[in-house]
């Protein structure tokens, strides 16, 4: 999963980029100054870090010169309103190697998202994938088939386990067993939907007449839902998966 970090004074700032970034899979963490984004750097590994140009304290380009002294390939993009005296301070980051793009503020989520998408190299993160299934041959099984592709794949056997991993982040595809031991799969569904109505959720069964049940007119929690048997062949979980991930 890509790790980004936001530094920057404004608190509000800091929480909006990170719940637009998390809903769409990375993982991020948040810095109120220079001195504290310096010690984040220094103690993890992140693909990007978006900086504010204006904080007090520890200024944008001392804090610029550190982050690059730790890690001298950081890639390192500025988050502004960017008022005219801030031009200068712009103008030098961009030429020490800070990246040539500006996320404005306030800041919107589809340029924010646009922008991020770009500087991790066409999204930069691992499509996620969720594999709901209390059978440990079948989550094997999905494990061993999508092993091979660049995926990041997460697993739950119950219901209670799925409230977990749904609340970390959006996931590009779920594939859900319509029978675990403590819930029942078509309420999940249901649940699941209130949620997130775009992801694309593949609903298993080894009984035919459990998925029939989910068909009724004006079904609002089968919208962006396929519907398979079990069990579930190698090439039917790689065909599923590619339209899912790929559309």
């Amino acid at each position: 999963m890509s790790r980004i970090l936001v530094i920057d004074d404004d608190e509000a700032i800091c929480n909006s980029v990170k719940s637009i970034l998390e809903k769409e899979g990375y993982e991020v963490d948040t810095s109120l100054s220079g001195e504290s984004g310096i010690e984040k750097v220094k103690s993890a590994n992140y693909d990007l870090v978006y900086l504010d140009i204006h904080m007090p304290g520890m200024g944008s380009l001392d804090t610029f010169r550190a982050i690059r002294a730790i890690k001298k390939d950081a890639k390192v993009c500025v988050i502004t309103a960017m008022a005219d005296e801030h031009m200068t301070e712009y103008l030098l980051l961009i030429k020490e190697g800070a990246i040539d793009k500006i996320v404005r503020k306030p800041v919107f989520r589809d340029a924010l998202l646009k922008i991020t998408g770009e500087l991790m190299g066409g999204g930069g993160m691992k499509k996620k994938i969720l594999i709901i299934d209390d059978d440990e041959m079948i989550r094997e099984a999905f494990k061993s088939v999508l092993k091979e592709f660049n995926y990041d794949l997460d697993f739950a056997k119950t219901a209670k386990e799925v409230e977990g991993l749904f609340r970390r982040g959006k996931y590009n595809l779920i594939f859900l067993d319509l029978a675990l031991p403590d819930g029942d799969g078509g309420k999940i569904l249901t649940e699941l939907r209130l949620k997130d109505k775009d992801t694309k959720i593949c609903v298993m069964s080894g009984y035919l007449s459990r998925l029939g049940n989910l068909l009724a007119p004006h079904n609002q929690a089968v919208v962006n839902t396929i519907f398979c048997m079990k069990p579930i062949s190698r090439e039917e979980i790689i065909k599923i998966t590619k339209g899912a991930i790929e559309s």
